[in-house]
């Protein structure tokens, strides 16, 4: 239905943070989510808690975090994360996205359950499908700043 894409995500405003590559980002504290995928991500690929990596408990707390300054950049889906910052008082046009770690993306599907019978599965196949043709699907897509 979708690809969940996560970005390295830094303050719009904030000239220091230069990007050119992943590496690059080693030198700037880097916020996400404990247990995250992303958190492990970054520690199997040489970032530490305390010296690069803040891990923090959830998002409000981890968007907070960057929009007051005391962290460099957000590992997370900006996706969701736009609606994150929102939810932590703060406008989403403050951020930016610097670097998409194509790692991380993750394909979104509809998914059923072990006991849903086939007939309910196809309708809900060809539903998605009539929506997607008749442009609904890419009026909520948008609606909700899912572009793909």
């Amino acid at each position: 239905m979708h690809t969940a894409q996560a970005h390295l995500v830094a303050l719009k405003n904030n000239s220091r943070v230069q990007l050119v590559d992943f590496e690059d980002a080693k030198k700037y504290m880097i916020g996400t989510i404990r247990a995250y995928g992303a958190a492990n991500f970054l520690t199997n690929n040489g970032f530490t808690e305390g010296k690069n990596l803040k891990l923090l408990g959830d998002q409000k707390q981890l968007w907070s975090m960057l929009l007051k300054g005391r962290i460099d950049l957000v590992l997370d889906n900006f996706t969701t994360g736009r609606f994150a910052v929102l939810s932590a008082g703060f406008d989403s046009e403050d951020v930016k996205s610097l670097i998409i770690i194509e790692a991380l993306n993750a394909n979104l599907e509809m998914a059923t359950g072990n006991f849903t019978d086939q007939i309910t599965a196809e309708r809900l196949r060809i539903g998605l499908q009539q929506l997607k043709y008749i442009g609904t699907y890419k009026r909520i897509m948008n609606k909700w700043g899912l572009v793909e």
